[in-house]
């Protein structure tokens, strides 16, 4: 998502602005886009209003109003490429779609395209603020060689135009009152604010922002985790538009014990730090929550298992009734007697502790006889009851 700027021409003043997808323009306004042009696939108008697709991303930014009905409405766009330069693009006024090249101006700033008088006549044409020097103006533009044209694939180089001065008289063209300004490229003039020469990237803010790292997911399943930069926020929003938020741990780590994003669910998730700045959006995806049908290891007089760390196993026997472990940290859960008898058909199941279930397995008891000729517990084949040696039942091991 790339930042936009609606600047009044008449007011100078920012009237909109924010990483968002629509604005709606109301005045003769600079629309200012953060954005190489690499970036573009295409502008088209459609009806009165403006459309800039991206590459890399399926949203459309839109700007409504920016034509008119009359045909007589006065909107710039200026692109604030990678490296800072000040992008006017030309031949918009009989666009329909632009989508093999971008023919360009390069601006030192966006003061040209601003109104500096009230009258009508400055209105119609703000090259003409100068007070006759228009044509001039554009010509020594033109002539600066700082025209050009960008492929939407591959921009092409473009130097930044020198605006000429007048070796008699050795004041700026477009502004004779006042001598050129001579710009220090350590720290440059604010192209959309020359007033506030502090930050040249960002016109609303003029410090400049700390770039903030996008939370790296290492886990997207029933739980969400991953890491981040220690301190900052991790904001998760669903589809609905619903936030969810946790702080990433001094080590790096952050964690939702419960995914906030349904499993195929199409979210957005970003880093605040503790300044406000702001990672940007990315696209995520709620992963696979399914839960595993218990794994069964052991199934005679005992019944055990592997399966989720935390989670719930449900054992149900033919009559419904139902026992239940819990799965230790290391993956291992066991019923030390087993709830079915031998042969009998039940059913086993795993709850994880979110509430997401496997559905139900078939399971039947196993094998429960022990060897009668075991001396721990030696069973009587004649009473059950009383597994005690038919042959010697005061010594009942069996020899």
């Amino acid at each position: 998502m790339n930042n936009v700027s609606i600047i009044s021409k008449a007011s100078h003043q920012i009237i909109d602005s924010g990483l968002k997808y629509d604005f709606d323009i109301q005045e003769n306004s600079v629309v200012l886009v953060e954005v190489s042009t690499k970036q573009i696939k295409k502008i088209e108008r459609i009806g009165n209003d403006l459309f800039i697709h991206f590459n890399d991303s399926d949203e459309v930014l839109k700007i409504t109003n920016f034509y008119n009905n009359q045909e007589n409405s006065d909107n710039s766009l200026v692109f604030l490429d990678d490296d800072q330069r000040l992008l006017w693009i030309q031949h918009l006024e009989d666009l329909q779609v632009m989508d093999n090249s971008i023919p360009y101006q390069v601006l030192d700033d966006v003061e040209p395209l601003l109104y500096h008088d009230d009258s009508g006549f400055m209105l119609l044409n703000p090259w003409w603020f100068a007070g006759g020097a228009g044509v001039l103006g554009a010509a020594a533009i033109a002539a600066s060689g700082g025209s050009g044209s960008s492929d939407s694939k591959e921009e092409q180089s473009t130097e930044t135009p020198v605006v000429p001065v007048e070796p008699s008289q050795p004041v700026d063209p477009i502004t004779p009152e006042e001598p050129i300004q001579p710009v220090d490229p350590i720290a440059p003039v604010d192209p959309v604010d020359p007033v506030d020469p502090i930050d040249p990237v960002d016109p609303i803010d003029p410090v400049d922002p700390v770039e903030v790292n996008k939370p790296l997911v290492d886990e997207n399943g029933a739980s969400l985790s991953g890491t981040g930069d220690a301190g900052s926020t991790i904001i998760v929003t669903d589809a609905d538009g619903n936030t969810s938020t946790t702080v990433v741990d001094e080590n790096g780590k952050w964690t939702f014990p419960e995914n906030p994003l349904t499993e195929g669910e199409v979210g957005s998730i970003e880093a605040v730090d503790s300044n406000g700045n702001e990672s940007g959006q990315g696209q995520i995806i709620g992963g696979d929550q399914h839960v595993d049908i218990p794994e069964i290891t052991e199934n005679g007089t005992s019944l055990s298992g592997m399966g989720e760390a935390g989670s719930t196993i449900i054992v149900t026997d033919l009559d419904g009734n139902t026992a239940t472990t819990i799965v230790d940290e290391n993956g291992h859960w066991t019923f030390p007697e087993n709830p079915l008898t031998e042969g009998e058909l039940g059913t086993i199941e795993a709850i994880d502790t979110n509430g997401n279930e496997s559905g139900q397995g078939q399971i039947i008891g196993g094998d429960q006889i022990i060897d009668p000729i075991d001396p721990v517990d030696p069973i009587d084949p004649v009473e059950p009851v009383d597994p005690v040696d038919p042959i010697d039942p005061v010594d009942p091991i069996d020899p």
